[in-house]
């Protein structure tokens, strides 16, 4: 099998081959002018790239195929007869191959049910994923495209004010270069606890961070609400945001330790539509702050150390921390600007931490006065963006 762009798996599923079964081609038979005859050619089946090839007898991996012309050998021709097997050959193998594709995006959105991942990606990108107000809204990941243009020329944005249009222009031009980048971001379908057992949508959401470059933690600034009904399971217990990220950390931790080890993180609380809530993110950074939120495998390897060696120091509790935290509104775009500078200059970091061989959280803080730029609120801003949340409700 070999990992090829632009192929899906609509593309596999409508070979022709695809329903009796791929079958390379059978080697020739012994002739008058050679006994032994010539060797059968490959069969090479195009697949996604990004995908994951498992062998379904075994239930066992045989292969990442995440970059072009990556490629697998799935099953052996069989050996042909000569004089040394009697001329008795043997048949090539059979497998039954199941093909797991992941998603593959610069940002995942990663977040319990109704924060407001579907709604960020809209004013994020020019994405229009289904939005309402019970949980599991997103079914199934939706891909949108932030693009790092200035506001009026951005595809679908129509401004009839060229007064607006100016402000807008210099708000972008202040958090980002107007280049045209475009990074990608997955809204993913929403998590809850036990989800690394695969309950809820549970590893059908998961497997798809693993093909990310940054995690954005999407908290709602109430956290999360059993509001109840047929849309709320009644073994769903409300949280308060640092308890919603807690349990974020869990589950992405024990469906596979190396994402928050190897990926930088961002925490984007959003619904910060108004004043109040806006002070009350004030009093969350400050609960986070003395708040311990812990990576349970490193928490449990830390334990298991101790236990081996009782002379050993007992150390503090294992903390995972954000590189970086913002709060949004999706409905006024309070701070979506800044949020679009940082991912930007995070996943730039991490790229070039990767080129460097250098720890990522060292050039974080060699770019930390940076990065700070992007979260200093001038009070004209704040200003303008509380006059347009007075406006809307």
């Amino acid at each position: 099998m070999v990992a090829k762009n632009g192929v899906t798996l609509n593309t596999v599923r409508q070979s022709k081959q695809y329903r009796s079964g791929f079958r390379a081609q059978d080697g020739q038979h012994s002739s008058n002018l050679s006994i032994i005859g010539a060797n059968g050619k490959d069969l090479q089946i195009e697949v996604p790239t990004g995908v994951t090839v498992i062998a379904d007898a075994f239930k066992r991996k045989l292969a990442d195929l995440n970059k072009n012309n990556d490629q697998v050998a799935v099953a052996i021709g069989g050996r042909g007869g000569d004089r040394t097997n009697a001329f008795c050959g043997s048949p090539g193998q059979r497998m039954m191959i199941k093909l797991d594709l992941k998603m593959i995006a610069d940002v995942g959105l990663v977040g319990f049910p109704n924060a407001g991942k579907s709604t960020l990606l809209r004013a994020l990108s020019r994405a229009s994923p289904k939005i309402a107000s019970y949980p599991f809204t997103t079914i199934k990941p939706n891909l949108g495209v932030i693009e790092y243009a200035p506001a009026h020329q951005q595809k679908g944005l129509v401004l009839a004010n060229k007064k607006r249009a100016a402000t807008l222009k210099a708000s972008s031009a202040e958090h980002f270069n107007c280049d045209f980048r475009q990074i990608s971001v997955a809204d993913l379908p929403g998590l809850i606890d036990g989800a690394h057992r695969n309950i809820g949508l549970g590893h059908s959401f998961l497997k798809h961070i693993v093909r990310t470059k940054l995690l954005l933690f999407v908290v709602d600034i109430d956290g999360f609400r059993n509001a109840g009904g047929v849309e709320y399971h009644e073994t769903w217990s409300s949280k308060e945001p640092v308890q919603v990220i807690q349990s974020l950390v869990n589950e992405l931790d024990l469906y596979d330790s190396s994402i928050l080890r190897t990926k930088p993180s961002m925490l984007v609380v959003t619904k910060l539509d108004n004043t109040n809530k806006r002070r009350q993110f004030e009093e969350l950074m400050d609960e986070l702050r003395k708040a311990t939120i812990t990576i349970p495998s490193m928490e449990e390897a830390r334990k298991e150390q101790s236990s081996a060696d009782e002379n050993a120091p007992n150390s503090d509790r294992v903390n995972f921390e954000f590189d970086r935290v913002v709060g949004v509104s999706s409905v006024t775009k309070f701070n979506i600007d800044r949020l679009k500078g940082l991912i930007r200059r995070l996943i730039d970091i991490d790229a070039e931490s990767k080129l460097q061989h250098v720890s990522f959280k060292q050039l974080l803080e060699k770019n930390k006065d940076d990065l700070d730029l992007f979260l200093d609120d001038d009070e004209e801003d704040k200003e303008n963006h509380l006059q347009q949340s007075g406006s809307s409700h």
